[in-house]
């Protein structure tokens, strides 16, 4: 029995396995069963620029011993320069003076295409996925094609990727612009969603970036965490501070999922 209301940790969140096939058509909102709904547990104050509800299945949730935190990066051509090295720096900063470290594997991988992003995880089944760069609102989410030129990724088709390729994911992080629409597209089958209303600046990103994975790595629950992101935003006077939204699947309280490691 968890210690409070805020501790559930990942035992107690296993869901029954599904076929590959079944978990698309989920995501999709296409499943016999499909019940569109809200939802959305947007946050009360919530710049980088250039298919929705329906029940899912529930899979379940492996033993882990470290939950694998996956920053992908991309920074197209002609998108304009971002500090994304800066960025992930500071998350594992955060994440080395955490007394809860052992809880967590980072890895960042960069210059992220399809493939690249789908290979990194198939291979790396990460629990929390982080993407750093631009975001194109109704265009996309943008990758990199095999010249280095933006490459917008529909929100179906992201969708898609992370259903089939990051199993046990529960937490997605879309730090870059315009990135609520994919932030709701995905919730149908993450746990919790984290997105950009709007443009989003490079300090901004930063800044919420730090205290959220702070405050995951203590233990905090995903909605405490994205709080704590939020306030630092106020704290340091910066306006992108009504940007961040968190979304969840249906069901699902942000302030009730916390990622800890059983021994």
């Amino acid at each position: 029995m968890p210690e409070s209301a805020d501790e559930v940790d990942d035992d107690q969140h296993r869901r029954k396995v599904t076929s590959p096939k079944r978990q698309l058509r989920d995501v999709l909102g296409v499943s016999e069963q499909s019940a569109v709904g809200t939802g959305a547990a947007y946050a009360t104050p919530g710049r980088r620029v250039v298919p929705r509800g329906g029940a899912r299945g529930a899979r379940r949730r492996r033993r882990v011993r470290q939950h694998v935190i996956l920053f992908l990066a991309a920074n197209p051509l002609g998108g304009g320069l971002l500090r994304l090295g800066e960025e992930c720096a500071e998350i594992q900063r955060e994440l080395r003076m955490s007394p809860n470290r052992g809880d967590f594997r980072f890895e960042s991988r960069w210059a992220a295409g399809i493939d690249d992003v789908m290979r990194h995880l198939t291979e790396l089944d990460p629990t929390v996925i982080h993407f750093s760069g631009h975001g194109g609102g109704s265009a996309g989410l943008m990758l990199q094609d095999e010249n280095a030129h933006a490459q917008p990724v529909p929100d179906r088709a992201l969708a898609m990727m992370v259903a089939a390729a990051a199993c046990n994911a529960r937490v997605v992080v879309l730090n870059a612009c315009y990135s609520a629409m994919q932030a709701e597209a995905l919730r149908a089958g993450i746990d919790c969603v984290i997105g950009m209303d709007g443009a989003v600046g490079d300090e901004a990103a930063r800044a919420f970036a730090i205290r959220f994975y702070g405050a995951l790595a203590s233990r905090r629950s995903v909605g405490n965490a994205f709080a704590q992101g939020v306030a630092a935003l106020a704290a340091k006077r910066l306006c992108d501070e009504v940007l961040p939204r968190c979304v969840t699947r249906d069901g699902v309280d942000a302030d009730r999922v916390v990622l800890r490691v059983r021994s």
